[in-house]
């Protein structure tokens, strides 16, 4: 397979994971301006740009995390026009639809082509939207949208795609995203949590986090209605069995590269498994008995990000002395 096909459907996959993973939390956010304390909501802006690693674009918006008390709706509009409509943005929903797609133009000889048409529509259906055609509708559906947006292109990709090369570099690059953005909003909410500039949030922030990742209904399950902090961190981080915790995306990983076999840079390649098998160790063996859990999560984060380098070195970017034909 041609380096170049691989790494576009590697990124067609993490494109497209941010825009579920942003829309994910932008929904939530929306639904708390409806019935949340402002001191909730401004906590939920902190936690969306703050992981993301982003700031607004907009000069206005320079010193809006110390607005405190004039702080409201106004910035509202603008921090959810900068995370969906400002394509200078490159974590907002528009710039990662709109690089998604292009990727997939470019791997069109790589994809189905019900796949193609799919995403092709969820495009158009938003690239002439603006955030005052949707603040004045319903703000909370456009966010779901793009979700389901999503989860349909990979469920017709799950269904059209052929299992060779191209099925696992799309699947690689979804949860590598996927990982690495987890591994950034835990270690936020876990430092976050030990603040005193959020001892009055009433635990919104952990359940939002369950709700958001579709966790709520295992969390009561297993631990009852009752929010407890560490039951929820350690299931979002560390549970075998659901599907959007770190733990699950990590295992994942470590099939499907296990599946590609031989990398065309052997050594890269070999790094990239015992990347991704230190990942799995750490969170799999290390983390229980862990008693400093940021230091555990920043450097896991820090790992993934490798994880990634030696990933497009062995696979996308190799030197061509170094490669054998895969």
């Amino acid at each position: 397979m041609l380096a170049r096909s691989a790494h576009g459907l590697y990124w067609i996959g993490r494109y497209l994971k941010r825009v579920e993973h942003t829309s994910r939390l932008m929904e939530l956010q929306m639904n708390a301006l409806v019935d949340c304390t402002w001191d909730q909501i401004h906590f939920g802006w902190l936690r969306l740009f703050r992981h993301l690693k982003t700031s607004p674009h907009n000069e206005e918006l320079v010193n809006w995390e110390e607005h405190g008390d004039s702080w409201g709706l106004t910035d509202s509009f603008a921090l959810a026009d900068e995370l969906s409509f400002v394509m200078q943005n490159e974590s907002s929903i528009l710039s990662c639809f709109t690089m998604g797609r292009e990727n997939a133009r470019q791997m069109r000889h790589c994809i189905s082509s019900e796949m193609w048409i799919c995403l092709n529509k969820a495009y158009f259906e938003i690239r002439d939207l603006s955030i005052e055609d949707i603040w004045t509708r319903d703000p909370m559906q456009f966010y779901a949208n793009r979700v389901q947006d999503v989860n349909t292109f990979m469920g017709v990709c799950a269904a059209t795609l052929y299992r060779d090369e191209r099925w696992e570099f799309l699947q690689i690059g979804r949860l590598i995203e996927h990982a690495q953005l987890m591994l950034a909003l835990m270690s936020f909410q876990n430092k976050s949590s030990d603040s005193d500039e959020f001892e009055d949030l009433e635990h919104y922030d952990w359940w939002s986090l369950l709700h958001c990742f579709q966790a709520d209904e295992a969390y009561q399950h297993y631990f009852g209605a009752k929010i407890q902090p560490e039951h929820v961190m350690n299931m979002l981080v560390a549970d075998q069995l659901l599907p959007n915790s770190i733990d699950f995306s990590l295992n994942q990983i470590a099939d499907r590269l296990s599946a590609l076999g031989e990398a065309p840079s052997n050594r890269h390649g070999a790094m990239a498994n015992r990347f991704i098998g230190r990942l799995v160790a750490l969170i799999r063996f290390e983390w229980p008995d862990a008693e400093n859990k940021t230091r555990m999560l920043t450097l896991a984060e820090s790992l993934a990000l490798k994880l990634h380098d030696h990933i497009a070195t062995a696979w996308f970017n190799y030197e061509v002395d170094d490669s054998v034909r895969f």
